[in-house]
């Protein structure tokens, strides 16, 4: 029989809530799945519904614990969060999984994950992972990801399925593929479908970064020589996101994604690191071009480092005239 626990509401801070379920249910696999009030609610029960069916027939199905988290803006919408994750609990109860639900009034995603990791991951769980509500996972990709997990060795640290862009038909949609698959994100998990060892020392997440630039980071502070060496990607299954289809959502996300790599950089690697993270995560240099990459590496390569080179102009210039930039909402 599954256990179902209430954790609602709980703030955003990470003090230990020890008594989520019963004390003798200790999971070796924990998947958070975070969400928030604002998105399509309809959309998220599916994704939910969808990713409990893959958990139910994942091996030793009894050993794993699904996370709900609802975040939410403010005090006002606490009360709609509460029912939002009561109805998402509601949708799942019948999967024969445990499950626990939280409410965060936060609107960052890595709260949701420090919690999961603090509250517990941390005392109880070998594996956390989380599952953002808006990706779709191929067929088989829980099941294999789990296995992946299993079957890791100890140096392994992270665990996740290959990305797989889903273009709209848009040239800025297409540009911003080749763009991230310019980076080196293919190479280590990425924040969308990604477990992480929950005694490695990769949780927690600072709150002023991104989940998928911590991994990173912290794969390259735990072997400069070989950073990906501690991370597994699978090939497939694959985990499927849509590009943004527009040209101005474009430069915001590549202009948040350059944010946080100055966090990171300035505030979180020591200048040894710092190198490393800049040739292998931030402008890996590729062989193998095809003529299409070639042709389009003034855009997808030339001008986002023009674009990174300004913002840390902008972020000199606003050191010196005492104008700290606005903090950037991870969602």
């Amino acid at each position: 029989m599954a256990s179902m626990a209430d954790v609602l509401p709980h703030p955003p801070g990470l003090a230990a809530q020890q008594d989520v379920w019963e004390p003798s249910h200790r999971p070796q696999f924990v998947l958070l799945f975070p969400t928030h009030l604002a998105s399509d609610q309809v959309h998220v029960a599916e994704r939910l519904v969808m990713l409990a069916a893959a958990l139910e027939r994942a091996p030793r199905a009894s050993d794993l614990l699904l996370c709900i988290a609802v975040q939410y803006r403010d005090a006002a919408s606490r009360a709609a969060a509460v029912e939002f994750a009561s109805r998402l609990e509601d949708a799942v109860r019948l999967s024969g999984l445990h499950v626990v639900k939280v409410a965060l009034e936060s609107r960052l995603k890595v709260d949701s994950i420090n919690w999961a990791w603090a509250s517990i991951a941390r005392d109880r769980a070998t594996w956390l992972g989380w599952i953002d509500d808006d990706v779709h996972v191929e067929p088989g990709g829980v099941t294999a990801l789990i296995n992946a997990c299993e079957a890791a060795p100890l140096d392994v640290v992270a665990v996740g399925l290959n990305k797989r862009a889903q273009t709209r038909p848009t040239l800025t949609s297409r540009i911003l593929k080749e763009r991230r698959e310019a980076l080196g994100a293919l190479r280590y998990p990425h924040g969308c479908c990604v477990c992480v060892r929950s005694s490695a020392g990769l949780l927690p997440i600072p709150r002023d970064v991104s989940d998928d630039g911590w991994i990173a980071a912290k794969l390259v502070t735990l072997d400069p020589a070989d950073p990906f060496s501690r991370a597994i990607v699978l090939k497939e299954p694959r985990v499927c996101y849509w590009t943004c289809p527009d040209f101005r959502t474009q430069l915001v996300r590549i202009r948040r994604i350059y944010i946080d790599s100055y966090i990171i950089l300035l505030k979180h690697l020591s200048p040894e690191h710092r190198k490393v993270f800049m040739e292998q995560v931030l402008f890996r240099r590729r062989s193998g071009m095809t003529v299409k990459q070639v042709l389009l590496w003034p855009i997808s390569q030339g001008v986002p480092r023009l674009m990174w080179l300004s913002l840390g102009a902008s972020i000199w210039a606003r050191a010196r005239l005492n104008r700290p930039m606005k903090w950037p909402a991870w969602s």
